[in-house]
């Protein structure tokens, strides 16, 4: 189960408490037994990868996502694995999307367009839990648009289809289930 929440107005903090709702939704357990975290693992403050725990410090077994663009929070909360989702606003000054279009690695290509390619690979970025401390440049998005790989990994990351705000651009991708390795012939 996938689940996508928004919450205009929010607050960095307005985050770890929709992920803890979302998350109770998902696993079927009162909200007051999950605690969310994020520490960075660069510098020990509290704006690292969000992760989910029960009280105990257990592992639960959902992953959380926190997004936020303008005056939006986008949460995302899944069983299945990795999440991680990203949005931009629409509306951009030119300096902005002349920088995204150099990190992408496109001369033109329309603004929506551009944005939801930038939100794949951050999204993709995110549920890798190393952000952009990894080259951007380094996410592979196939063709169709339906999953992306990270460098020379096996690892792949489909992206969630979910409804798109109409002053944003969101993406969400889940880290898919490890594929074995083929056989030797």
């Amino acid at each position: 189960m996938l689940l996508v929440r928004r919450v205009v107005g929010g607050t960095p903090g307005a985050g770890a408490a929709d992920a803890r709702a979302l998350a109770a939704t998902v696993l079927g357990v009162p909200e007051d037994d999950l605690v969310v975290s994020a520490v960075c693992p660069d510098c020990g403050g509290p704006h690292g990868r969000p992760s989910l725990r029960s009280r105990s410090g257990a592992a639960v077994g959902a992953w959380v996502s926190v997004t936020h663009a303008g005056t939006g929070t986008w949460v995302a909360v899944t069983d299945e694995g990795d999440v991680g989702v990203d949005a931009e606003l629409a509306a951009q000054p030119a300096e902005r999307i002349a920088s995204i279009a150099a990190l992408v690695g496109v001369d033109a290509m329309d603004v929506r367009q551009l944005l939801r390619r930038w939100t794949r690979i951050e999204a993709v970025l995110k549920a890798d839990g190393r952000g952009l401390r990894v080259d951007p440049a380094r996410v592979l998005v196939s063709d169709d648009g339906s999953f992306a790989t990270l460098g020379d990994t096996r690892i792949r990351y489909r992206f969630v289809e979910v409804e798109q705000p109409v002053d944003a651009v969101l993406s969400v991708a889940v880290r898919e289930p490890a594929q074995p390795e083929p056989a030797a012939v």
